[in-house]
């Protein structure tokens, strides 16, 4: 998948997802749109509130062929889930229409879901790092995905392992 037919990918599922709450007459807010988060290792999606409607994104690693599309749609529900009257938290109103959902098709829609339960474990984000930087001594590498006070200054820093001097690779 290139990150076109990602973005086509999750808005066919966001439609599909839309359509199974429509049948069961649960009123969800004015989503703005879908998009796809490259850049989040330590959650599924999000749903953002601004200006009267809503943004959610989706990672990037649910959108893998590997993963299987139920998986992607129980996330995309869940995240819809929130754009529901009182619903912006995991609190009673939020539970109350996950557990109606999760009873008529079958999901497993919670607050917290890890890689582990959703069997993903293996499911891994290629990303390219903008620095990387080894300990002289010990080998140990050091990636930076962005420019910092180390990134600019490692000279000054010594490895947290040996205590060996810092040189850049890239």
């Amino acid at each position: 998948f290139i990150m076109q037919d990602k973005t086509v990918y999750l808005n066919e599922v966001a439609r599909e997802c839309m359509a199974e709450l429509d049948a069961l007459d649960i009123h969800y807010g004015n989503i703005q749109a879908f998009t796809v988060n490259t850049r989040s290792l330590r959650r599924w999606g999000q749903c953002r509130y601004r200006n009267g409607s809503y943004t959610i994104n989706v990672s990037c690693r649910l959108l893998e062929e590997s993963v299987p599309r139920e998986i992607l749609k129980q996330t995309v529900l869940h995240e819809i889930l929130h754009t529901c009257k009182n619903c912006m938290n995991h609190k009673t109103e939020w539970k109350t229409v996950a557990n109606q959902v999760n009873r008529a098709y079958g999901y497993n829609i919670k607050r917290c879901t890890s890689a582990e339960e959703l069997g993903l474990q293996d499911v891994q984000v290629k990303k390219s790092y903008k620095h990387l930087f080894q300990c002289a001594c010990c080998g140990n590498e050091i990636p930076r995905f962005r420019e910092s006070n180390f990134t600019r200054n490692y000279t000054h820093y010594r490895c947290a392992l040996c205590g060996g001097t810092i040189k850049k690779l890239y």
